[in-house]
This record gives C-alpha cells, sequence and structure tokens, in this order.
C-alpha cells in the first residue's frame, strides 16, 4: 500500500496533539503571557536580521545568473517560498517560489527549478555541517546526553555525504537507478532538468561569488541559533548559552525535515528530547517552541503570503 507523500506533514501535527495532552495547557500559557517582552523584541529583530542575510546570499547566487536581481526582489521570493514551503504538505510550495524567481528573472523555468534545487542542497548542507560540528563537540562536553547524541551524529554524516554526493557528476548513477521508474512521458523532461542542474552547479562554484554566498549562508544559520537561547531567557530560564549553540543546530535540521507544518511537533519533541535532561519543564520547554513559532515562523509566513497577494503570477 503506497502512502502519499503529502501525509508525512501530518506526522508533527500528531506528535504536537499528543504532547500538547501530555502537559499543563494553563502553565503552557501562563510561562507563554509572563515572558519578558523586552527579550522578545530583541528575538524579533534577530529573525530580522537572519531574514535580511538570507535575503543577501538569495540575491547573491541568483547574481551569477542575472545581474539585475536585486534585494528587493531577493527578500520577496525568499519570503514568498518560506511562507508557502512552511504551510504546504512536505514543502511542495517551493514551486510557488521558483515560478516568482522566473517572473522576476526570465530565466527559463528549468533553469529556475534547478537552482533552487541547488540553493536547498547547499542551505541543508551548511545547516548539517554545524549540527555535525555542534553535535560533536556536545559529545564531549555533555556526556550524559551521548547514548542520543552519538546515533544523531552518525546519521548527520550519512545524510551530509549524500547530500555532497548529489552534487557530484556521478549524482548520474543515483538517476540511472530510478530511470525505469519514471514514466515514459516525462522521461525526457527529467533527463533534461538533471543537465539544467548539473550545469547549475558548475556556473555557481565556478565563480567567485559562491564563496560569499556560502559564508552567507552560514552566516545565517548561526544567527538563528540565538533566537531560541534569548527566547529561553525571556521567560526566565537560566541555561548557558553553550548548551543552545551546541544542541539547537540538531533542531535546525528536524525542523527542515518534510515531516510537519511550521515545525510543529517534530521541533517539539526534538527539544524536549535534548533539553528535559536539564531539569527543564515540558511547560517551559513547549513555551520555547511555541514562542520560536510565533516569533519567528508566523511573521515571515505572514509577510510571504501578503507579497505573494499582491504580486501577479504568470506560470
Amino acid at each position: 500500500m503506497k502512502v502519499p507523500i503529502k501525509y508525512f506533514s501530518l506526522v508533527g501535527v500528531i506528535l504536537f496533539v499528543v504532547i500538547l495532552s501530555r502537559i499543563n495547557i494553563s502553565q503552557l500559557l501562563s510561562v507563554i503571557f509572563n515572558s519578558n517582552y523586552l527579550l522578545l523584541f530583541l528575538s524579533f529583530l534577530i529573525v530580522v536580521i537572519e531574514v535580511t542575510i538570507r535575503s543577501a546570499k538569495w540575491k547573491v547566487l541568483i547574481n551569477i545568473f542575472n545581474k539585475k536581481y536585486n534585494f528587493k526582489d531577493a527578500l520577496q521570493t525568499y519570503l514568498i517560498g518560506f511562507a508557502f514551503g512552511s504551510v504546504t504538505p512536505s514543502k511542495t510550495g517551493d514551486l510557488v517560489k521558483i515560478i516568482d524567481l522566473k517572473n522576476k528573472t526570465n530565466i527559463d523555468m528549468k533553469r529556475c527549478f534547478s537552482i533552487s534545487v541547488f540553493d536547498r542542497i547547499i542551505d541543508f548542507l551548511i545547516l548539517i555541517f554545524t549540527a555535525i560540528i555542534s553535535t560533536s563537540t556536545a559529545v564531549l562536553v555533555f556526556t550524559n546526553l551521548d547514548p542520543i547524541l552519538i546515533p544523531i551524529l552518525v546519521i548527520l554524516l550519512v545524510l551530509f555525504l549524500s547530500l555532497l554526493f548529489c552534487l557530484t557528476k556521478y549524482s548520474k548513477i543515483m538517476l540511472k537507478s530510478f530511470y525505469y521508474l519514471i514514466p515514459k512521458i516525462f522521461k525526457d523532461k527529467v533527463r533534461d532538468i538533471y543537465h539544467a542542474f548539473r550545469e547549475i552547479i558548475h556556473i555557481a562554484r565556478n565563480d567567485f561569488s559562491f564563496t560569499l554566498y556560502a559564508f552567507l549562508n552560514l552566516f545565517a544559520w548561526v544567527v538563528s541559533y540565538f533566537v531560541p537561547y534569548i527566547i529561553a531567557r525571556s521567560i526566565g530560564l537560566n541555561i548557558s548559552i553553550l548548551y543552545f549553540l551546541l544542541l539547537i543546530p540538531i533542531i535546525g535540521v528536524v525542523e527542515v525535515l518534510p515531516i510537519s507544518l511550521f515545525g510543529i511537533g517534530s521541533r517539539d519533541i526534538t527539544l524536549l528530547v535534548l533539553f528535559s535532561p536539564l531539569g527543564l519543564k515540558k511547560e517551559e520547554i513547549i513555551g520555547i517552541s511555541m514562542l520560536l513559532l510565533l516569533i519567528s515562523m508566523i511573521p515571515r509566513t505572514l509577510a510571504g503570503f501578503l507579497i505573494s497577494w499582491k504580486s501577479k503570477f504568470k506560470s
């Protein structure tokens, strides 16, 4: 029996419902409403900085192929992609981001799709790289978490090597392995998209701007890791920033996986697993997750939908 991939996004929702059934809702609301609003505003400003950096790195990447693409265009495309990617099953809403890029640049659809996939892979690679570094350090610092962290580290290494393989010329081996499963009517299109993807990789990595693009990508992730720490301080938790910087990258990897909407459920359960050993209450941990949703995810999504509402899409 085949299960449509869209249903995997319901996993997070189910997890979230189960988690809510096991905590004190009134205590959770108390944690959220009694937080320090000044610190919450500071965390929101950090989110704004992160969004600015992510838009800048997207602009740098697109400028390799279209020099007229400006920061305003990049900001709009990023927010639109974030909005539709966050609320659609398995992040299929990224198609809207690709259409918006095509409309703003007149780059052909195959290239736009390939650029988007390339950006996704590099973004995930850098996220996993930071997670590998932080988890390796956490294994040495937080030895009580080794039974959890060591399996996670192995999974991260496998993911990292798999993504690297996708960027090599040998990735065609993987394509050939699944080629017979592709309906005949789509075989030529899939082949054309793959060749366009290989061309994007060749052009991008040989452009001097790629180094700046990769650095901005890394910087954006590092900046984002400070947001949960500020939120934790806003609800009165006095936890070492080292704990957050070493463990939050793992949560970032889980959030990117297409198993939930807004990272709901998957983020919560990961936070519980990693931060419960500190002796924190479940309500405090879920409070951090809920405030992350309210401060980081929802504003970007609303902004993206507002921009798309005012934009004219031509497929």
